[in-house]
């Protein structure tokens, strides 16, 4: 890009989606609007009708997308955004919008836009159910790596299958100077049962550390839970991690009730998925309510889990299992062991108990009645759990983040 230039924008002239079949009594295409709009109106149209009807036609397909810009931000990093509004089948794209961001040297090296382009050219008129599908964003994947100084990718979609979140998911792990990729439903497709999440979002930490947060949608009908899940690993074990397992897993979880036998057993299948990555450091997982079991699932993942450094509960609601109980189950175990464990959203105890402010470790005190987000870490000599740090709840929304802003 040319250093005195910060931004390039193209616009595609809109019009009402049609068949190939009308196209010509509908109207002339994107590009020829564009270019009789720039005449008079009483300018000689005589070379514009002289233009084949049979290249009008084939050209529908060929409108690459609605949306195309570039800019430069103040970091210096330029971004590429493409969008694609078509919404009849042979022009809708898989992937409604991808927008791209490069490092500031990325103009200093070539990158294969051409490849790129027609890459993602071919993910028009297909859905998760075409022949295509596999082979088409396999195509647009690895053409992403001819794109010199990548550092980010986000890409928009209806169809977030768990093939294709198994697909995102490795994306990291082949791609060291990749920071972050994800992949978001569109809000009016967001909770649709063919989606097994709303968004998917792998962050690289460090050179050998990345982090995978999982959004389930759900609306006010269903209470999902977990609805979020994020888990820290060593980018070398993500491929140990059966994928397809995993998003399988949570696609039937997200329709069950729980408190169900069904869904106890398939929490337990999902632990067991997170806990077969080596050297897995943190899980976080957004809860409906705290309960016993729970807080005994934590008991379980760092006794199979030698590595575990965290493990982090936000509580949508209160429940009535209290601090002190939680500390009565934490001190059953015999676990050897040094990590953290943050809980957000329980109270200290019942207000019948005589409540009275209690301090902790660290000298914060907060009423009894109030939400609190709680440390807990493991007296490294005793072996017991002491209530490290104890604050009001931060909210600390792990809700879906809209990442394109149309």
């Amino acid at each position: 890009m040319n250093p005195s230039l910060t931004a390039l924008n193209f616009l595609a002239v809109e019009r009402p989606d049609t068949s190939r079949a009308n196209f010509k009594k509908d109207g002339r295409n994107e590009f020829f609007s564009i270019h009789r709009t720039s005449e008079s109106e009483d300018s000689d149209s005589e070379g514009l009708n002289g233009i084949r009807d049979s290249y009008e036609l084939e050209n529908v397909e060929r409108i690459l997308c609605s949306d195309l810009r570039m800019w430069r931000r103040l970091s210096g990093q330029y971004s590429l955004f493409l969008k694609c509004t078509g919404s009849c089948p042979s022009t809708k794209s898989l992937f409604s919008s991808i927008e791209l961001t490069l490092s500031e040297n990325s103009d200093k090296t070539s990158s294969d836009w051409k490849n790129f382009l027609q890459a993602y050219n071919r993910c028009k008129g297909i859905s998760i159910i075409s022949p295509t599908f596999e082979e088409s964003v396999d195509a647009l994947l690895l053409s992403l790596h001819s794109v010199s100084g990548l550092n980010k990718v986000q890409l928009m979609t209806d169809s977030l299958t768990e093939n294709l979140a198994a697909k995102i998911l490795f994306m990291c792990h082949t791609w060291p100077s990749l920071h972050n990729i994800c992949l978001q439903v569109e809000y009016s497709k967001r909770y649709s049962e063919l989606n097994v999440c709303s968004t998917l979002s792998i962050t690289r930490i460090t050179d050998s550390t990345l982090t995978v947060d999982i959004q389930l949608a759900h609306d006010s009908m269903i209470e999902i839970s977990p609805s979020f899940i994020s888990f820290t690993s060593p980018c070398s074990e993500i491929p140990k991690l059966d994928g397809r397992e995993l998003f399988e897993t949570l696609d039937i979880l997200k329709d069950l009730e729980e408190g169900c036998e069904e869904h106890e057993e398939l929490v337990g299948v999902l632990m067991s998925t997170l806990l077969s990555v080596p050297g897995l450091q943190k899980v976080r997982l957004k809860i409906s309510h705290l309960t016993e079991n729970w807080v005994k699932r934590i008991l379980s993942l760092t006794e199979i889990c030698p590595s575990l450094q965290e493990i982090r509960y936000d509580c949508i609601e209160s429940s009535d299992l209290l601090l002190e109980d939680i500390v009565r189950i934490l001190q059953s175990s015999q676990m050897d062991s040094d990590f953290k464990i943050i809980i957000t959203g329980i109270k200290r105890s019942n207000a019948t108990d005589g409540c009275t402010e209690m301090m902790d470790t660290s000298g914060s005190s907060s009423a009894c009645n109030e939400n609190l987000k709680i440390t807990f870490c493991q007296d490294s000599s005793t072996r017991l759990f002491t209530t490290h740090e104890i604050d009001k709840d931060d909210n600390d929304s792990t809700e879906e983040e809209d990442f394109f802003l149309l």
